[in-house]
């Protein structure tokens, strides 16, 4: 693969310095394992996605928000991301699209500069916790301990939004009341 060929020169040019050749095969192999563990996850995220995409119904989503929320945080391709973003985006038209449209409208005037992706990553992530609305986020906002927003991401092991992203969403709520 390329990570392998670019990790082979870098050794060679690592010799040619004259870097110990026992520390430069421990930097290589930790390195191998490291290019390994990677396409291992990325190659469970699209067994994971792919069978989600085959499952997935109207009323059995959130197997699909996860397994895209998995599939980014990894790097898998995009366009394979993409793909099972459409297959959810056309599973939850209807009632529930209004919802999430008023949602995804409040996180991207809380935070303009995400781009696509990282808006689709937080309203999947936000599902997986059974948030579809403004009210919902405000909630688990301001719910203490175990049913706080952040508390509520890691029990489902997804990833937190950092403080930066919370104090943006609290300040966006405030100006709307």
């Amino acid at each position: 693969s390329t990570a392998h060929a670019v990790l082979q020169r870098a050794v060679q040019a690592a010799e040619r310095t004259g870097i110990d050749a026992d520390e430069l095969t421990q930097l290589a192999r930790n390195s191998q394992d490291r290019i390994a563990e990677v396409q291992r996850k990325k190659a469970a995220a699209q067994r994971r996605l792919r069978s989600a995409i085959a499952w997935v119904s109207r009323e059995k989503t959130d197997a699909l928000r996860r397994a895209i929320v998995e599939a980014q945080e990894v790097g898998l391709e995009h366009g394979e991301v993409q793909k099972a973003v459409e297959v959810l985006e056309s599973y939850t038209k209807g009632s529930d699209a209004q919802h999430s449209t008023s949602l995804s409208a409040f996180l991207r005037q809380a935070k303009p500069t995400w781009s696509g992706q990282s808006l689709e990553a937080a309203l999947a992530k936000l599902a997986c916790v059974g948030i579809a609305t403004v009210p919902d986020l405000h909630e688990a906002l301001t719910h203490p301990d175990d049913h706080h927003l952040n508390e509520r991401l890691r029990v489902s092991e997804q990833k937190v939004f950092s403080d930066e992203t919370l104090r943006a969403f609290r300040s966006n709520l405030r100006q709307l009341s």
